[in-house]
């Protein structure tokens, strides 16, 4: 199975074009059954979506036409400015978001989608608190929130997973305009520990990086950060010696042979520019 990830893809520009053009041809030399697109949110801009008959979705269906594989969404902040609701309601074609967050199981393997703006509801650059909540028929965001870790932490406790691998939109750590999120280093990271989490896959700061923490119990946590498959490159404003970085356009791939009898786990980011290895992490 290959599961291609692709981050802040809302201009539907000719950068995205092209990685959508790099990912199809791999597509058609081993496609499986299981493979599936991963959009980190972000994926219209500048205000999301107002209905499922926006005309943006016109540019999502357009980009990918020729992609025979279902592609799974969550909501960034610009997401959340119109109609957020609309990218769970909207059913035509390869997308699917069955909920405003979500788990999919793999044999070994095991996905899970977060709302971040939920959980971090403060970190928005362009949507405040009262706006979240306002997209949530004006339930208080410390119950949403509540909601969404409980159910988190239910999932996890309950999962028999070797491998698990959790994506949402804003990161935890970076080393880029946006720097680490408090919000979320309080709620989720615990859990991150707590149940063996590996890898957290985010969008948001406009570059490629790979962030490795380092805890007790032999604890490592990767926090990669793909938010610019489509977007405006931002550079970095702190260097972090367990960290790689690149100011590139990219996408990154998650492949694993879960027919195997043994566990196995491959974590790559590629440049879509000249298409090289930026870093692979096996498990």
């Amino acid at each position: 199975m290959k599961f291609y990830c692709l981050g802040d893809i809302g201009y539907y520009n000719d950068c995205l074009k092209k990685t959508i053009d790099v990912i199809k041809n791999k597509i058609y030399e081993n496609k499986t059954d299981n493979d599936a697109i991963v959009l980190l949110g972000d994926n219209f801009y500048q205000i999301g979506v107002t209905g499922i008959n926006d005309k943006q979705w016109n540019k999502f269906e357009d980009c990918f036409k020729n992609i025979d594989l279902p592609v799974y969404p969550l909501l960034g902040n610009h997401d959340y400015i119109a109609n957020p609701f609309a990218q769970i309601l909207y059913k035509k074609n390869n997308w699917n978001m069955p909920h405003w967050y979500y788990t999919k199981k793999y044999k070994f393997i095991q996905f899970w989608w977060l709302d971040t703006q939920i959980l971090a509801p403060n970190s928005g650059p362009n949507i405040s608190r009262q706006h979240i909540e306002s997209r949530h028929y004006n339930t208080k965001a410390s119950i949403l929130q509540e909601r969404q870790l409980d159910w988190f932490e239910n999932s996890l406790k309950k999962s028999d997973a070797l491998c698990k691998i959790v994506f949402g939109h804003y990161p935890i750590f970076s080393n880029g305009s946006y720097d680490n999120n408090s919000e979320l280093i309080s709620h989720i990271l615990p859990l991150f520990k707590k149940y063996n989490v590996k890898f957290y896959i985010s969008g948001h700061d406009h570059n490629t990086q790979l962030i490795q923490k380092k805890y007790s119990n032999n604890y490592t946590l990767n926090q990669i950060i793909c938010g610019s498959s489509a977007s405006f490159v931002h550079n970095i404003s702190k260097r972090n010696e367990a960290s790689y970085y690149l100011p590139c356009h990219s996408y990154v791939e998650i492949e694993s042979n879960i027919d195997s009898k043994l566990p196995n786990l491959n974590v790559s980011c590629f440049d879509i520019n000249n298409k090289n290895n930026c870093f692979s992490i096996k498990v």
